[in-house]
Formats: structure tokens, C-alpha cells, sequence
């Protein structure tokens, strides 16, 4: 877990990304084929008081040749803008989805901008071989 403020918590659970669809793409030793992952991060809010969420997360890579999209999560309500998330355990999650174009690991950050934190931008970083 990774603690952004007192309000908000973002929860990575990228770490047991699921394969849902496989790549044309070829590793670069030419022996396996590279697939496409997704994840959700859930975010909690940790906070007495309900918060809203001001603008749709975002992800940017940061390293790697991979490319990453904000996707529906597979479960849990998604955060978007102007959801407001309940205090003491409210969630919403972001799915994230990587698409490899080899087999390096890549690293991404996804934002998400609220009304209830010390600062109005959470920021966690992710990465994915």
C-alpha cells in the first residue's frame, strides 16, 4: 500500500496481473509470444468525510517501449470524475491495461485528482514486465 494522504490510499494490485489476450508480437528471442495485461488499482478512501473525484485517472509511461491505457476495471465502481467515494472504506478502482512490444519491463504513473487529500493529485507508480 502506498499512502498519498490522510483521506486517500491507492492500492496497487498490478503485481498479479492477469493475461487476457495475446500480442502478434514475438519476444526477442523469437520463442514466445508477449501478451496483453490488465490490473486494477482500488483506491480507499481512509478518511471521515466523502471525497470527490475531479478528473478521470490518467496513466503516462514513464520507461519501456510497452504502452498502457486506463480501461474499465474488472471489478469494483470505476473512478471518474465526480464520483464521490464515501469516508471511513469508501473504494473505486482503475483498470489499467499494458500492452508489451517486448519483453523489458516498462513503468507507468496513473493519477487520479480529488477533492479530499492534503493535495488535489494521488500519484502511484507501476511497473510490469
Amino acid at each position: 500500500m502506498f499512502k498519498f494522504s490522510r483521506k486517500l490510499m491507492l492500492l496497487v494490485l498490478l503485481s498479479v496481473l492477469a493475461a487476457t489476450t495475446t500480442c502478434g508480437a514475438v519476444a526477442a528471442n523469437g520463442s514466445a509470444k508477449l501478451t496483453v495485461k490488465t490490473g486494477v488499482i482500488t483506491v480507499t478512501n481512509r478518511g471521515y468525510g466523502p471525497l470527490t473525484i475531479t478528473a478521470d485517472p490518467e496513466v503516462t509511461r514513464i520507461s519501456g517501449s510497452g504502452s498502457f491505457a486506463i480501461v474499465a476495471p474488472a471489478t469494483g465502481t470505476p473512478c471518474a470524475k465526480t464520483l464521490v467515494v464515501a469516508g471511513k472504506g469508501g473504494t473505486c478502482a482503475i483498470g489499467v491495461r499494458y500492452t508489451p512490444l517486448d519483453t523489458e519491463i516498462s513503468t507507468a504513473r496513473v493519477t487520479l485528482a480529488d477533492t479530499g487529500g492534503k493535495t488535489a493529485t494521488q500519484e502511484t507508480i507501476i511497473s510490469v514486465r
